[in-house]
């Protein structure tokens, strides 16, 4: 890019994503942390996969601010299990964050309509070889 300047990849920007994503899972039911780390990996509802430790510190955080809140469950084989929930205060949280990424995806539409139609050619996304 003969130092240009680079475009915003500050994961902080999109933190936020995360939780929602979670959210997200924890609205279709409880469940449990490695069923979610799976399943938000698997969906790719992140912008990159995370591990176990940056799950359970996001669902600490939630739990305090009364958005989910957790329970050990028995049974099968092996230990106790924490599990988690959505709270009124988390279903209602959710509702707040879609109808913010709708608004703002509305405008990003926007934005990316205006670059196409302002006659600069849109330069393909280079994809490495996997």
């Amino acid at each position: 890019m003969n130092g240009d300047k680079v475009c915003c990849k500050n994961p902080r920007h999109l933190q936020h994503l995360t939780e929602v994503s979670l959210l997200i899972l924890l609205r279709q039911g409880i469940c449990h942390g490695y069923a979610m780390l799976e399943h938000l990996n698997r969906l790719d509802l992140c912008a990159e996969s995370f591990n176990a430790s940056t799950l359970y510190r996001n669902l600490r955080k939630m739990e305090q601010d009364g958005i989910v809140r957790s329970s050990w469950e028995a049974g099968g084989p092996g230990p106790n299990r924490r599990v988690y929930q959505l709270t009124e205060q988390g279903v209602s949280y959710l509702g707040q964050w879609i109808e913010l990424l709708e608004a703002r995806q509305a405008r990003i539409s926007k934005i990316i309509a205006a670059y196409r139609c302002s006659g600069f050619p849109v330069e393909p996304k280079h994809q490495p070889d996997t």
